[in-house]
């Protein structure tokens, strides 16, 4: 444990991903002869030892991933709580690259090593975050349940403030109690603060004289590992997320944005657009993984907001996920233009058929979706005032994808209607939905 401690250390970790790269796809399980290939590849380094080389990895969704790789292939990854500051020197390095060594190596299907931290001749700047996040950092979240965040909030306090001043005093039950309880409530947790936290309390705990204490650094130091493997980004996706979604705070919430748009399609629509609006600006191209909470998820990992952004982002997700499913809409990126900013919309025709010429042409890659639904909906609304089955089918059939059904008849099911112009609400009764 002494490593931890050791500015001129650094951990290197993802060997069992690096080398079975299927490991980091969603749903893959790990297999024994993956775990022997993991276990093979760390002896190899244990027993050859052979010069490291440190280069940024361009390919990778983290912007300070910075990968080790050893006789011409990648082995693992620097932990990247490190990353940044190994970026920084890289950017000094000549050839871009920096040379090392390894110091200790752990052994076993989820092993890791150590390395020594590589020296240039001159100072160097540290990369920072380098991640925008002020457009999504709120003072509470909008939607999300508030005792995930108080339960973490509550506990950091106590840990930070009383425990760890007087850790000499501290009896390890209490302090055992206290740290399982927070590393329950930062499993899913991937904001910025959460890292920092995590190095302060591994830097102080295993400084301490007791080894049960050591041990506890040992145990949060492997969950700040864990926490950006396949296997924790699963658990969000298909237990955690779910839970935030059928949470009864959660549900009262987006039942109280339903009653605002007075359960009007199009109103929802609209919320639904200035969603898409906010979140096709998060950094990192995050938007385009949008539609798979696996992707989004691992991704948000790599770049780091911090809490209030990360509870803004979260927030947004779920208004989006929640209106979606209300509407039977895809979760997949919107790519399309909005409705407001396509020229023509209002000079459209209002007959169902037209329209679905239209979506025929448009609908091309997810392009035009959102403008076709509301369209629809307008027609039926405010023209075609029927529940027609056929009429329901035409709607029920619009989907992103070039399998638009047109009805070629130009017209409602009931008969013919005189072509109007479509009124879209004005900007003001637009402001006021949001």
């Amino acid at each position: 444990m002494q490593e931890l401690l050791n500015n001129d250390i650094l951990k290197a970790v993802s060997v069992r991903y690096v080398v079975n790269p299927e490991l980091g796809r969603k749903g893959a399980v790990e297999t024994e002869e993956m775990c022997q290939k993991t276990i093979a590849k760390l002896k190899w380094l244990d027993e050859t030892r052979p010069r490291l080389v440190l280069k940024v990895d361009l390919q990778n969704k983290d912007p300070h991933a910075v990968m080790i790789r050893a006789l011409g292939e990648k082995v693992a990854y620097v932990d990247r709580d490190f990353a940044p500051d190994i970026r920084g020197m890289l950017k000094e390095a000549p050839r871009g690259m920096l040379s090392t060594t390894i110091t200790d190596v752990a052994v076993y299907k989820h092993g890791y090593f150590f390395i020594k931290k590589p020296t240039i001749g001159h100072a160097y700047t540290p990369e920072g975050i380098g991640v925008d996040w002020s457009n999504y950092q709120i003072t509470e979240p909008f939607i999300l349940p508030s005792e995930y965040f108080d339960s973490h909030d509550e506990l950091s306090m106590v840990i930070e403030d009383e425990l760890l001043p007087d850790l000499a005093n501290v009896s390890v039950e209490e302090l055992r109690m206290y740290i399982d309880r927070w590393l329950a409530s930062v499993r899913y947790n991937q904001s910025r603060e959460v890292h920092d936290e995590m190095q302060r309390y591994i830097s102080m705990l295993s400084a301490d004289n007791r080894e049960e204490v050591r041990q506890i650094a040992i145990d949060v130091d492997h969950l700040r590992t864990k926490k950006g493997t396949s296997e924790v980004f699963m658990e969000m996706t298909e237990i955690w997320w779910q839970s935030i979604l059928y949470d009864k705070g959660v549900n009262e919430s987006f039942r109280a944005l339903r009653q605002r748009c007075r359960n009007q399609r199009h109103q929802l629509l609209l919320i639904l657009d200035k969603v898409e609006e906010l979140m096709r600006q998060m950094p990192g191209e995050l938007y385009n993984d949008v539609g798979d909470t696996y992707e989004f998820f691992s991704h948000l990992a790599c770049l780091a907001p911090p809490m209030t952004a990360l509870s803004g982002v979260l927030s947004l997700l779920a208004v989006r996920t929640l209106i979606c499913q209300e509407l039977d809409l895809p979760t997949a990126p919107f790519f399309g233009t909005r409705v407001e900013t396509i020229t023509d919309v209002k000079q459209m025709p209002t007959t169902i058929g037209k329209v679905m010429e239209f979506a025929e042409k448009q609908c091309k890659e997810y392009a035009e979706v959102l403008t076709v639904q509301r369209l629809s909906d307008y027609l039926r609304q405010d023209y075609l005032g029927t529940r027609d089955e056929q009429v329901e089918g035409i709607l029920n059939t619009i989907k992103p994808a070039t399998n638009i059904f047109v009805d070629k008849n130009y017209g409602p099911c009931s008969g013919n209607i005189q072509e109007q112009k479509l009124q879209l609400p004005s900007q003001d009764a637009t402001k006021q939905i949001v």
